[in-house]
């Protein structure tokens, strides 16, 4: 390629400029005066200091000097020709020679700690198009004929272009980190004992470590859950990215605050009767809290310490959740089971006969679900001990005593029944002139009965046709209304009785008893 041509009077000089630093380069001389053979001389030394070097002699009126090295500094390497004639005609030419290498300049932006963000930027102000740019890594190369190289990791690089001329130039640089690890840790809102809150932070970090580990789940992570008892815990977590020691960890603080959180106390289990007002007693919310009791079946105001129930039908359990002050709840509901007693019979015993001054004894009785009762019996005339269920007596006045007993619960629940005692001031035999044996537990059984009597010779019952339908000489059994295991029909039926009292003597006694069904 021909990058400059001078002609100086009589001769032309036509350079080619070298590339790539090398002697590559060439000046073609062209003659156009005079006759040959001339002589051509060249100087190369750049300073002035004269021809050197043996000069050349040629016949024909072109030569070309080859293997020049030329400058890629305007305006190049300046070379001084001199041609003389057959003649010893002397014509002086310079030109300059320019050297065709490419350059480069190439500068590097920074990545982050945590990413691949650096880049490598070349750009050439000579040599030849196309061209070809890459970067090394010692050990990986990458290629492109983009001058900008993004996504790069720290380290150091080698950049080169390569032109169309072939032309090589290269330049080390290094891609740099930028420590830009960031931590903002905002304030996590209070809880209460025995709740976890997830700590707030955000950073671009890749690595977490959570100080101290104590109440967190998962102290690596980059949001843990913390659940610290009651009172403050302050937390540090330093955060890291990249390899390790690339860029210095960075470090927030976080103060968790727990709030106690209140103990229901739904109080004692209670006992009160059907109909009868109880008062529950609860505790825990403190000074400014709430109460919760559920269900409010029979509830006046299920949302204070110390509701009523009013006249509970049956046995109900409540639970109590408490609210405190401080906004926490209870975590556990606390229970009262309320027990309603419901009202129950007291059975005093069936109506008797004693004779005067003989001792006899009560029976009262109540079902067996009411635990112990106490018992209170009136009036106390004649008892051995009117607060027992079975107690003894002796009256010593004929004629009728009504006795009533009154059973208490331990919740206070009470039930009465009376018993008539019919005293008789001498011995003999008595059988009731009607029964009905219907099995409801009242005047189930005919039985004789006889103050005064020792012992009981015989007792007997007939039916209408005279036929005996009933015998025993015990007095403690009774007819039932039955012959056979068939029950007999209502009716009239006759009854004879023999028994000696406590004097010895014989009494006889008979009479009729309607069966009633």
């Amino acid at each position: 390629m021909v990058a400059n041509a001078q002609l100086t009077n009589r001769v032309l000089l036509n350079p080619m400029a070298s590339s790539c630093g090398l002697h590559n380069g060439s000046i073609q001389v062209n003659i156009n005066y005079g006759t040959g053979p001339w002589l051509i001389f060249i100087d190369s030394s750049l300073t002035g200091s004269g021809f050197v070097g043996l000069p050349v002699s040629v016949t024909t009126n072109t030569y070309t000097y080859n293997n020049l090295l030329g400058s890629s500094v305007a305006p190049g390497r300046t070379y001084r020709f001199r041609v003389i004639d057959f003649s010893s005609d002397q014509q002086d030419a310079s030109v300059p020679l320019g050297d065709l290498s490419v350059s480069m300049t190439a500068a590097s932006q920074p990545t982050g700690c945590m990413d691949t963000s650096g880049r490598i930027m070349m750009s050439t102000t000579q040599g030849w198009p196309p061209f070809q740019f890459s970067i090394t890594d010692g050990t990986n190369t990458k290629n492109s004929p983009d001058s900008i190289f993004g996504g790069l990791p720290h380290g150091n690089y080698t950049a080169t272009v390569k032109d169309g001329n072939g032309c090589v130039v290269s330049q080390p640089l290094s891609v740099a980190v930028i420590n830009d690890i960031s931590v903002v840790v905002g304030t996590p809102p209070p809880i209460c004992s025995g709740d976890s809150v997830q700590l707030p932070v955000l950073s671009q970090g890749s690595t977490y470590t959570w100080a101290p580990t104590t109440f967190l789940r998962d102290p690596n992570s980059a949001a843990p859950w913390a659940k610290p008892p009651a009172g403050n815990q302050t937390y540090q977590v330093s955060v890291s990215a990249g390899p390790a020691g690339l860029c210095t960890p960075r470090q927030a603080q976080v103060t968790v605050t727990v709030n106690q959180s209140p103990v229901a106390d739904a109080g004692p289990d209670l006992a009160t009767c059907t109909g009868k007002n109880v008062i529950l007693r609860g505790t825990g919310a403190g000074a400014g809290g709430k109460y919760t009791w559920s269900p409010s079946t029979y509830l006046i105001n299920p949302n204070i310490p110390s509701p009523a129930l009013v006249k509970p039908t049956q046995s109900i359990s409540y639970t109590l959740s408490v609210t405190a002050a401080n906004g926490c709840v209870s975590k556990v509901p606390d229970t009262v089971h309320v027990t309603v007693i419901p009202s129950f019979a007291v059975n005093a015993g069936s109506d008797t006969i004693v004779y005067m001054g003989e001792p006899a004894q009560l029976h009262a009785t109540v079902p067996d679900s009411l635990g112990a009762v106490t018992w209170q019996w009136t009036p106390s005339l004649g008892l051995d001990n009117p607060t027992s269920a079975d107690p003894t007596f002796v009256l010593n006045n004929a004629g009728e005593v009504q006795f009533v007993v009154e059973a208490t619960t331990a919740g206070g629940c009470s039930g009465t029944d009376t018993v008539n005692i019919k005293v008789f001031g001498v011995a003999g035999l008595f059988v009731p002139n009607a029964f009905t044996p219907n099995n409801d537990g009242h005047n189930d059984i005919l039985r004789v009965i006889g103050p005064g009597i020792g012992k009981l010779v015989v007792f007997a019952v007939y039916d209408r046709w005279g036929r005996q339908v009933f015998l025993t000489r015990n007095a403690a059994v009774g007819w039932d209304g039955t012959f056979g295991g068939r029950a007999m029909d209502a009716g009239t039926y006759v009854w004879m009785a023999e028994a000696v009292d406590d004097h010895g003597k014989v009494v006889q006694k008979k009479g009729t008893v309607v069966l009633i069904r």
